[in-house]
C-alpha cells in the first residue's frame, strides 16, 4: 500500500507529538514526580510509535517505543526518573526530531542506533 500521500500529515502530527513530549520532559526537569509530565511523555511516545511503524519509519518507531517503555516503567514504579535518565530521553527525542527533519527533506532519517542501544540498556530488553 502506498502511504506517501500521508507523509505530510505524518510529519505535521509527529512534530506536534514531539513538541508535547518535549513539554512533558521540561515539566519533569523541574518536578520528577509530576504525573502530568510522565503521562504526557508516555502518551506522546506511544502515539509516535504507532504512526511511525505504520508509515515504515521503523527506527523512529523503535526509539519512540524505547521512550514509551521507559515511561511505562516509571508509571509502574519499576524505575525512577533521574536527571541522567531525563537527559538520555531528551537526547533521544532530539534525535527523533532530527530524523523527522531528514524525512521532511526526503533524505534518509538520522542514524538512531546509539539511541536505541542506550534505551535498551535502561529497559533491559531489545527494541
Amino acid at each position: 500500500m502506498d502511504l506517501s500521500h500521508f507523509k505530510e500529515l505524518y510529519l505535521k502530527t509527529s512534530f506536534e507529538q514531539l513538541q508535547h513530549l518535549h513539554d512533558g520532559l521540561q515539566e519533569l526537569a523541574y518536578d520528577k514526580e509530576n504525573d502530568h509530565g510522565i503521562a504526557a511523555a508516555y502518551i506522546n511516545a506511544h502515539t509516535l510509535v504507532s504512526k511511525s511503524m505504520l508509515m515504515g519509519y521503523t527506527d523512529v518507531g523503535l526509539v519512540a517505543h524505547g521512550i514509551e517503555k521507559i515511561f511505562y516503567k516509571i508509571k509502574a514504579h519499576e524505575i525512577s526518573l533521574s536527571l541522567e535518565l531525563l537527559a538520555l530521553v531528551t537526547t533521544a527525542s532530539n534525535q527523533l526530531e532530527k530524523s523527522l527533519q531528514q524525512i521532511e527533506k526526503n533524505e534518509l532519517p538520522t542514524d538512531l542506533s546509539t539511541q536505541k542501544a542506550s534505551l535498551e540498556k535502561i529497559i533491559g530488553e531489545p527494541l
